[in-house]
């Protein structure tokens, strides 16, 4: 498995720059996993995360995740194994 946190995407020719919290290569198959919680992506920015999720659909990257914040702090194996688990049912 291979992965990039907080890997900064410039989208297009247009030059816009995107952070996905975590990019994640598991045999091929590319994912992005996201930490929800008041801190990094408060629910007031729900709809720009969700853009944000559809711009990365555009360029191909179809499988996003999100997960809250508290599950990730105290339950972080539970959620890779299951981030990892559905990613590697992903088609190619």
């Amino acid at each position: 498995m291979l992965f990039f946190a907080n890997a900064t995407a410039v989208l297009g020719g247009k030059n816009i720059k995107r952070e996905p919290d975590f990019l994640v290569c598991q045999n091929g198959r590319w994912g992005i996993l996201e930490v929800m919680g008041e801190q990094y992506h408060p629910s007031t920015t729900a709809m720009r995360d969700h853009d944000r999720a559809r711009l990365f659909k555009d360029y191909g990257l179809y499988y996003i995740e999100f997960y809250a914040a508290d599950k990730c702090y105290t339950d972080p194996d539970g959620v890779v194994t299951d981030f990892l688990q559905r990613l590697s049912k992903v088609h190619e």
